[in-house]
């Protein structure tokens, strides 16, 4: 069955409907569930955008990428083509960013490490791996 319409667009399957009148993504009567949700999403978005800053600022003023912050695309390749990036590059990566937060990024026998593939890789494995130590704690 094709969720196309005859123009091509995709039909969006309908939003379940609870006995309160909410969606599943729409707040409750109240709102209270979703503010707490949206709360949360808030600070989560801070919290990403904060360390995306920290690390664009290493790129730049401790690996001496040649853009400005601003300009590093979140997706872009570090190595090759993207950033163009080299081993002692990686090297000085890893050692600035475990030291500014404080975690681990890569195992050290992690041959191809994913965490470097992009800024956003590498903000994902700060994120994961600052949640597991502080669920050490």
């Amino acid at each position: 069955m094709s969720n196309n319409n005859a123009d091509g667009a995709v039909r969006l399957p309908r939003p379940r409907v609870k006995s309160d009148g909410s969606t599943p993504l729409a707040p409750r009567a109240g709102g209270v569930r979703w503010a707490a949700v949206q709360l949360a999403l808030e600070h989560w978005i801070a919290r990403r955008t904060s360390m995306m800053d920290i690390v664009r600022r290493i790129l730049v003023e401790e690996l001496h990428v040649s853009l400005t912050a601003e300009q590093i695309d979140p997706d872009a390749a570090l190595f090759g083509t993207g950033l163009q990036l080299d081993s002692i590059d990686s090297l000085e990566l890893v050692i600035a960013v475990e030291s500014e937060f404080g975690i681990q990024l890569v195992e050290r026998d992690d041959l191809v490490p994913t965490a470097l593939r992009t800024l956003n890789s590498i903000v994902d494995a700060v994120i994961e791996q600052s949640a597991a130590a502080e669920g050490e704690e």
